[in-house]
């Protein structure tokens, strides 16, 4: 069986965040016979340089999976991340999450809500106001 030319992108605050994040990209990689052809590991946000290394890869299909362990280390705005994940699947690239599976513009925004948390608020007191 041939294996899957991937990328593995990894974000975090510390090296050993990246180390972890990294480790498990590897493991998923392996279970999944996805070969890490290239590892971008960055501190901070995603930034426009990467954005572009990532495009022109996929352009010259020198990848077919870019692989993330959750959509929040693409940090970037939702709208943002609807463009890029519809530009990599328009040239073959598919973007696969540990957290969420293959991600598509078609799934983007079931994923987005679970991003979302409800909470428990104190009983709603119903006051008027008076002119």
């Amino acid at each position: 069986m041939e294996q899957l030319k991937s990328v593995a992108y990894c974000r975090g605050n510390t090296q050993t965040e990246l180390n972890l994040q990294y480790e498990k990209l590897q493991t998923f990689a392996e279970r999944n016979a996805y070969h890490i052809v290239r590892t971008i590991s960055e501190f901070g946000n995603l930034d426009d340089m990467t954005w572009q290394t990532l495009r022109i890869m996929a352009r010259y299909r020198e990848y077919e999976i870019l692989l993330i362990d959750t959509l929040d280390v693409l940090n970037t705005s939702p709208e943002n991340i609807t463009e890029e994940i519809r530009y990599l699947s328009q040239n073959g690239v598919s973007v696969v999450s540990i957290k969420d599976g293959t991600i598509t513009t078609e799934k983007l925004p079931e994923v987005f809500r679970k991003r979302f948390k409800v909470i428990k608020c104190k009983k709603y007191i119903n006051r008027r106001i008076y002119k």
